[in-house]
């Protein structure tokens, strides 16, 4: 296995790999210095936003869609301009977390206790009162779960048949039957419980298999469709956050990484990582809205 180190930047909260297949670049965020990134051809720009950002997703119509901490809003990397599209979770005490689209262009997006205060420090998460809500393509919003601690690993089969969902807080990964048509969710079971690290970020690939950065373990699982471990891939960072597909061919698997909370942070830990594990992944759905 091939691995690189993308960039010199060590995020303070790397987070959200989002590969854009029309521009051939990639985007991801740093939570809490507010910063949007993207890597091209010609290099990589910087965007200082007005609120931590926890999630980018390629928008159909050009653009892109940021999930701030309390909206969610179309930016446009052209001109800077931000809209605002909708304002999902009411619950003042809540940001936003994982978001990722459904093969019908709908977006997901995952919510959590704010677990940072005005400056970007770390504080305590007390309660379960994240939720997880569906938007739609004219901005109307449905909530489908509650009760969450940590909103993340969000995914889909590459029929549509099936998403992952994660709550890190009670580190147990889940599997629902999805209606691509309907956008609805059942038959929720328990995908995996692995004890080691917390189930951050999520990719499918190709053939169906489920890629998790397992936070605090350093280390990618890849599980079969049934839960089952197929293969852990050590890394060199602490704390990996998520995982995407990019790359002309989806070849290359973009994995996310975090400082924050580490006492000594290694030289990598915070770093961006492209990875050539062997399988290709399959074109991510961008916003239809």
């Amino acid at each position: 296995m091939n691995l690189e180190v993308v960039t010199e930047i060590r995020n303070t909260l790397g987070e959200s790999p989002a590969w854009a297949a029309r521009e051939q670049a990639l985007y991801w965020v740093d939570i809490p210095e507010k910063r949007l990134f993207r890597q091209g051809q010609t290099g990589i720009e910087t965007w200082e936003l007005p609120e931590i950002c926890s999630a980018v997703v390629p928008r159909a119509s050009g653009g892109v869609v940021l999930t701030l901490e309390r909206r969610v809003v179309l930016f446009d990397p052209d001109t800077g301009s931000l809209e605002t599209l909708c304002c999902p979770d009411s619950n003042p005490q809540n940001r936003s977390n994982d978001a990722r689209c459904d093969g019908s262009g709908r977006l997901w997006l995952g919510t959590m206790q704010n677990n940072f205060d005005a400056h970007g420090n770390g504080q305590e998460i007390t309660q379960s009162s994240g939720s997880l809500f569906r938007i739609e393509r004219n901005s109307s919003t449905l909530e489908m779960l509650s009760n969450i601690g940590i909103s993340n690993g969000l995914a889909w089969s590459p029929d549509s048949k099936t998403m992952y969902f994660a709550d890190s807080i009670k580190a147990q990964m889940y599997a629902f039957d999805f209606n691509l048509e309907q956008g609805t969710i059942s038959n929720n079971r328990l995908f995996s419980n692995l004890e080691r690290g917390a189930p951050d970020g999520s990719s499918v690939d190709a053939d169906g298999f489920l890629w998790n950065a397992r936070w605090g373990a350093g280390c990618l699982v890849r599980f079969d469709p049934n839960g089952k471990v197929d293969r852990v891939v050590e890394l060199p960072v602490t704390q990996p956050s998520s995982c995407t597909f990019g790359g002309q061919s989806l070849e290359i698997l973009y994995v996310t990484s975090a400082r924050t909370g580490l006492t000594n942070p290694n030289a990598f830990d915070g770093a961006l990582l492209a990875l050539d594990v062997g399988v290709r992944g399959f074109s991510s759905p961008e916003f239809a809205g």
